[in-house]
């Protein structure tokens, strides 16, 4: 991506980041990356494509999904936050995105599961196919969940093992410049 703004639509909605640091590149759909892929000094975001989501999986690694959770960004966070096979990196807290109220969770995949981390399913969103799962064992997935207007904007950034603080604040970045249309 080029320095500068650039305007997405994901779960129905436009938006737009400012792009300050060299490196970023787009997948055209509804994520971004800095770095070489799952690398320690590299970072990605999904802007869920279709709608937020609004379960997590009961058993990850069996992709058993629970059950839906309520539309609120609060229950979500929660539901995040207990996510088995991960462990807590920063409990439910209040934010700001783009002016609107959200709440930021953050939780690492643990590195001693038993499966691959594209096996590993964390949380899915209405439709078939609409899930996300692990990129690497080990990474921490920042998650902002947005309530624009009564509808959820799901937001995730994913930093991976070894990491120092430069790709939290890289995505830090990114989502303090986060503009809704």
């Amino acid at each position: 991506l080029e320095l500068g703004r650039h305007t997405f639509t994901s779960g129905g909605m436009r938006f737009s980041i400012d792009v300050q640091a060299a490196g970023w590149l787009s997948n055209g759909q509804f994520g971004i990356e800095y770095g070489p892929a799952v690398a320690p000094d590299s970072a990605s975001f999904i802007f869920w494509p279709d709608a937020a989501a609004v379960g997590v999986f009961s058993d990850p690694c069996s992709s058993t999904q629970g059950p839906a959770i309520g539309a609120s960004a609060a229950e979500l966070a929660a539901a995040v936050a207990a996510l088995p096979g991960t462990d807590l990196v920063e409990a439910p807290t209040d934010v700001t995105v783009g002016g609107y109220p959200a709440k930021l969770v953050a939780i690492t995949v643990r590195d001693d599961i038993a499966y691959s981390p594209m096996q590993f399913y964390m949380w899915w969103g209405p439709g078939s196919g609409n899930a996300r799962y692990a990129s690497a064992l080990g990474s921490t997935v920042n998650t902002w969940i947005v309530d624009v207007n009564g509808k959820i904007a799901w937001i995730d950034g994913e930093t991976y093992q070894g990491a120092g603080p430069e790709p939290r604040q890289a995505l830090q970045q990114i989502v303090d410049s986060i503009q809704f249309e």
